[in-house]
């Protein structure tokens, strides 16, 4: 029995800007379909991407006074021109809720962007009792006032905050409400949130999801990334409470993949030695269930290489193989400034040998073609390709030059003990460089260049050497 949790297992994204696709095939079909008849696929939709603690208060548990002294739905707000508020105001509206994001106009045609003040008041009004958070996720600036007593009090502009109380709720009953917000400098977010609406599900969601991988005989975590226009990520790791349901999970001692779905880098040093297997599948695409499904049961054999460098931590950033020399050490004061996978890193069901190097000719002119060739050899159980890559470096130049360049790749599928001769082709040209005029050259000089699976696993190295 696999057990196969998480969202991005059903949901089949396709990534930013991409419209719903034709009949996407979601992980967990394609794990059904492929999976043999005496296998059982159990699914649990875990914790989410998205730790929903708080939501919004929605316009149904809003009201505000009308003339007649009955409630409608919403808040009062007023909106002054100034921060101080001190003239006006000058637009009164109601705001079914309190949801906004003001960061490149303002609340209201001809207002200021970076200069304006908001009253809202009104009632909340629960439809069950209980002891529930509210308060706001927005910027500093504002005051919160529940029956006339202040509970938040962050007029002190300083940045951008989610903070609540608590407070005793009865069902039905009326809880005056007024937020005075003030916006100094522009960039306004500003949300009314709390938990009287929404239970809060992500702790029985790990519960089940830890069940069920107790009682399979394998789990397959799917997690997933949340990015796009406008939702930079200030940290790289798995959002919500995806790590600690995979260190749940992987507390239970059955073996654990995890099969992450986004559209870049991620961290993982908090939980990655901890689990069996790691596969990025980034966004797989339309047929992306057949895909993943095919590489974990073993029918596809994995050979895909990074295009970008993984770190360990975000305060390793920026972290790019083809730095320039720094003249220093690399590491901090903390840890290692080595990355989690480097440029080029992949795994195969397989391994490959390098061997036998040749270059012709080891010193080359502008008129010259140089030949590199070498052997690699799959000495695994199962075919699969390898990705061949040469780096170079500029052993001495004019100018500062990367310490490690990729120069080029080339795929290559081997049956098991299967042998073949590799080559690449370089002139002059590929050596060039812009100098601190912005003109192309080649300076004489020594090459060193390198051969292997990635930036890091570097397998064969040679010299060679322009002459003028």
């Amino acid at each position: 029995s696999i057990a196969i949790i998480g969202i991005d297992a059903v949901e089949a994204r396709l990534g930013g800007y991409s419209g719903p696709g034709n009949s996407p095939v979601s992980i967990l079909d394609g794990m059904k379909k492929a999976a043999p008849q005496s296998t059982q696929i159990l699914y649990a939709e875990g914790c989410g991407r998205v730790d929903e603690k708080y939501t919004v208060v929605n316009s149904k548990f809003l009201f505000h006074n009308i003339e007649n002294n009955e409630v409608a739905n919403g808040l009062s707000g007023k909106y002054f021109r100034e921060a101080s508020m001190t003239i006006g105001p000058f637009v009164s509206r109601i705001d079914n809720e309190i949801d906004f994001n003001w960061s490149l106009f303002g609340p209201i045609a001809h207002f200021p962007y970076d200069n304006f003040g908001v009253i809202w008041e009104g009632f909340v009004k629960p439809d069950k009792s209980g002891k529930f958070d509210i308060g706001i996720r927005g910027n500093d600036g504002y005051k919160l006032y529940l029956n006339d007593q202040l509970v938040i009090d962050r007029s002190n502009d300083q940045s951008f905050h989610e903070t609540t109380v608590p407070f005793d709720f009865e069902k039905d009953k009326l809880v005056k409400i007024k937020i005075v917000y003030s916006e100094k400098s522009g960039n306004s977010k500003f949300k009314l949130i709390w938990n009287g609406e929404k239970e809060y599900v992500a702790e029985k969601q790990i519960s089940d999801a830890v069940e069920l991988a107790t009682k399979s005989d394998i789990a397959i975590v799917v997690v997933g990334l949340e990015e796009g226009e406008f939702r930079d990520r200030s940290n790289l790791n798995l959002p919500g409470r995806q790590e600690e349901m995979i260190k749940r999970i992987a507390a239970t001692g059955k073996p654990v993949v995890v099969v992450v779905v986004g559209g870049s880098a991620f961290t993982s040093e908090n939980w990655i030695d901890e689990v069996d297997g790691v596969l990025d599948v980034w966004y797989p695409g339309e047929a992306g269930g057949e895909a993943v499904a095919a590489l974990l049961f073993g029918k596809e054999n994995p050979s895909g290489h990074l295009p970008i460098t993984f770190p360990k931590s975000v305060g390793q950033l920026p972290l790019n193989y083809n730095h320039l020399p720094t003249g220093r050490g690399d590491d901090y004061d903390t840890e290692s400034g080595q990355a989690q996978f480097p440029f080029g890193f992949g795994l195969s069901y397989t391994n490959f040998a390098y061997s036998k190097l040749s270059v012709e000719p080891q010193k080359f002119t502008e008129s010259d073609t140089v030949i590199v060739r070498f052997t690699i050899t799959n000495t695994g159980k199962y075919a699969g390709d390898e990705v061949v890559q040469v780096y170079c470096r500029d052993e001495v130049s004019a100018i500062a030059r990367p310490i490690k360049e990729l120069k080029a790749f080339q795929r290559v599928h081997l049956e098991p003990n299967e042998s073949k001769v590799v080559s690449f082709s370089f002139t002059s040209k590929d050596f060039a460089f812009l100098d601190e005029n912005m003109k192309s050259i080649v300076e004489p000089g020594l090459f060193r260049l390198m051969i292997g699976s990635s930036s890091k696993k570097i397998e064969l190295r040679t010299i060679i050497e322009f002459q003028e």
